[in-house]
């Protein structure tokens, strides 16, 4: 599995351990029962065997149910639970006190899992595991957003006296106390400008997704999901499907195409995951574990497919062998390795790395971003914006409001500065993790856990206003007169200083696209080179620029041609802030999603006059249109909603503009206006003073 265990779900295990002594009573009172007595049984609607679920065999499903809730396959588990509860009615209560564990921490139905405990507080509240109940009833009420009954609750089990010699426990509660009061500030500050979106159904499933990275466009978009197609079709122990890596891509109406698996070069019948993608979306990091451990590979894009993975460092200095390196995120100019690890020396769990690379292209010794991020709970996920000096990553510490929660943190004069959490409705009392930010930090993407998604875990799509650093994106193509695709290769070089910015860059081969990212304000050379055509040396300059902007290239290599100078035989066409936000608009309410929306409701006319009736349980073909139409609705809904905040941002920049403008002219007129009084002033002085002189003169 890709995630490992947190300490709070040793609770779950210890729990089992701690009831052991009661089991061994139950069984011993009901073993007689399955000698002597047959008892009709409730099988109260559910799906099950027969030949399996009799009371005859109520001692091995008790071991299985248990089986399944220590591996963490909670859906499994609770079936049994259930009729266990219904059909032991002597123990109903503390087998209904198990399923509503298993309710509460696979996080689907969350509130039934507090009815259950409630249900059961007159028998376990003054039990022999009465600590155990109050920690587990007080997590319940978080996770159902009841801050204040959460905090009773833990304290009761924290004061219990069967928590006396109990420090682990005890710590906990004091830990999940100041979450829950953390939640109350943090959900009572709530920005509720701030715009979450579940990503659509071409995304996400009802199994989980999670681990989004994104290219610095917004246009490439590859998670991880443990769907029932994955390669294999293995399951793994906890009953999910082994993990695949799925990629979507944008159309060229800006929607979410269908994901698909990313490659049978990186999906195997194995794990997979992946944890980082370079800017220009052409360098994929990949997770991949092994016995007592996991590291870091990487996989590049090479036309329309992507590489084999292999180790992102071959002298083992990123990847411990021993330890877990769970998430990573490479800098813009590919210096730099963010990433996650339980290394020893670690202050706690999972804490944050940097690795610079070597002149050798070798990378460096890893070091801890030290105390001011890392925390003695997990820090994990971390991603560093293109501009270099902003880190987004989650922690189970600092000022949580439950679980994993998203931070930030800003590199200022070489030190880090103290993470701010970004605060509800992005954070909830779920896991919240995996955030990602184009690099004009308008669009963020990250997964949670939280109740009302689609599956366990989805992704989310937030509009923001993330105050980054200026940045300059170009975009473009390389093209050849001829039409062939030779391998091409970029190297940019500052012009004043010669630096170079980056070792290389390599356009996709099929379809000649790049990207990267450079600092405004500064002019560029581009040595753009191929085999068989002429090398040709581009400048860019970059005007200096307090906010994000795009550059639009289209480079065309010729052939070598007798008496030209080479590096003038190059065609460049170059689009500073190529606005494309008319043709959007235009063209979104002209999409075939638009139009096939149209046609669904013709269809459902259609149907509905031909059932004579509009009553979904009738006609499941009416219920498929319906549901259609429901999905292709909110999908056009989302990109006009975007569009038209495009627009009203874009108005009123205009409008800030113009008011600028106005207050300098006004200003402008008014010292003109001063001028002018204080000249004729001057002149009227002038006259007086020739007057007077000549006025003394006469009289002399």
């Amino acid at each position: 599995m890709l995630l490992k265990i947190s300490i709070s779900k040793l609770f779950y295990f210890c729990l089992i351990e701690s009831l052991e002594l009661r089991e061994n009573m139950i069984l011993k009172k009901i073993l007689p029962i399955f000698v002597f007595t047959a008892i009709a049984l409730n099988l109260n609607g559910q799906d099950y065997d027969p030949r399996i679920y009799k009371v005859e065999n109520a001692h091995k499903l008790i071991r299985k149910a248990d089986s399944y809730f220590y591996h963490q396959d909670y859906d499994e588990a609770v079936k049994i639970y259930n009729w266990l509860k219904d059909n032991l009615p002597e123990y109903h209560d503390y087998y209904e006190y198990k399923a509503a564990l298993c309710y509460e921490y696979s996080n689907t139905s969350t509130d039934v899992s507090l009815d259950y405990l409630l249900e059961v507080d007159s028998s376990l509240a003054n039990s022999e595991v009465a600590n155990m109940y109050y920690y587990h009833l007080g997590h319940a009420y978080h996770i159902n957003g009841r801050y204040k009954e959460a905090i009773s609750s833990f304290e009761k089990a924290r004061d219990s006296e069967l928590s006396v010699e109990d420090d682990f426990l005890r710590e906990e509660c004091e830990y999940h106390i100041k979450a829950a009061k953390n939640a109350i500030e943090i959900t009572a500050n709530r920005d509720n400008t701030i715009k979450i979106i579940d990503l659509t159904d071409k995304v996400n499933s009802q199994y989980s997704e999670y681990k989004p990275v994104i290219s610095a466009d917004g246009n490439t978009l590859i998670f991880t999901s443990d769907r029932s197609e994955t390669t294999g079709g293995k399951k793994d122990v906890d009953g999910k499907f082994f993990e695949d890596i799925y990629i979507s891509e944008k159309d060229e109406y800006g929607y979410w195409q269908k994901s698909r698996g990313i490659s049978k070069k990186i999906n195997t019948d194995d794990h997979e995951a992946c944890v980082g993608l370079s800017p220009d979306g052409r360098r994929l990091l990949i997770y991949l574990g092994w016995k007592g451990g996991g590291g870091i590979y990487q996989s590049f894009l090479e036309g329309d497919d992507w590489s084999d993975p292999f180790p992102i460092d071959v002298h083992h200095t990123i990847n411990s062998r021993k330890y877990w390196e769970n998430s990573a995120s490479i800098s813009a100019d590919e210096r730099f390795l963010y990433f996650s690890s339980d290394r020893k020396g670690s202050l706690g769990g999972l804490d944050i790395y940097v690795a610079e690379k070597l002149p050798t292209g070798e990378w460096g010794e890893p070091k801890s971003l030290g105390n001011k991020v890392n925390s003695k709970y997990d820090e994990d996920a971390p991603f560093i914006h293109p501009d270099g000096k902003t880190l987004y990553f989650a922690s189970k510490g600092h000022n949580t409001m439950g679980g994993f929660d998203i931070y930030k943190s800003t590199l200022v004069n070489g030190q880090w500065s103290d993470p701010v959490n970004m605060g509800s409705p992005i954070n909830s009392e779920f896991d919240d993790l995996h955030f990602v930010l184009t690099a004009d930090g308008k669009k963020g993407f990250f997964s949670s856990f939280r109740a009302g998604g689609k599956g366990k875990a989805d992704l989310y799509k937030v509009i923001l206003e993330e105050d980054v650093s200026a940045l300059t994106l170009i975009s473009g193509v390389v093209k050849t007169e001829t039409g062939d695709k030779p391998q091409v290769s970029i190297m940019v070089k500052d012009k004043i200083n010669g630096k170079q910015q980056k070792y290389v860059y390599s356009p996709n081969r099929e379809t000649g696209k790049y990207l990267m990212i450079l600092p405004p304000g500064q002019s560029y050379e581009m040595l753009v080179s191929a085999e068989g055509y002429d090398p040709a040396v581009v400048d860019v300059d970059v005007p200096k620029l307090s906010e994000y902007k795009e550059l639009y290239q289209e480079i065309i290599l010729h052939k070598p041609r007798p008496g030209d100078a080479s590096a003038k035989n190059v065609t460049v066409i170059n689009s500073f802030n190529k606005d494309t936000s008319l043709a959007i608009a235009d063209t979104a309410f002209h999409h075939p999603s638009a139009e096939k929306v149209s046609e669904l409701v013709n269809e459902l006319v259609t149907l509905t006059d031909q059932t004579g009736s509009t009553n979904l349980a009738d006609n499941a073909a009416l219920e498929e249109k319906v549901n259609e139409a429901e999905k292709l609705t909110e999908e056009v809904t989302q990109n006009l909603e975007e569009i038209a905040r495009a627009e009203e941002e874009r108005k009123a920049k205009e409008a800030e503009e113009a008011k600028a403008k106005a207050e300098q002219d006004a200003l402008a007129l008014a010292e003109a206006e001063k001028n002018a009084k204080e000249a004729e002033a001057a002149k009227i002085k002038a006259e007086a003073e020739a007057a007077k002189a000549k006025a003394e003169q006469d009289a002399l």
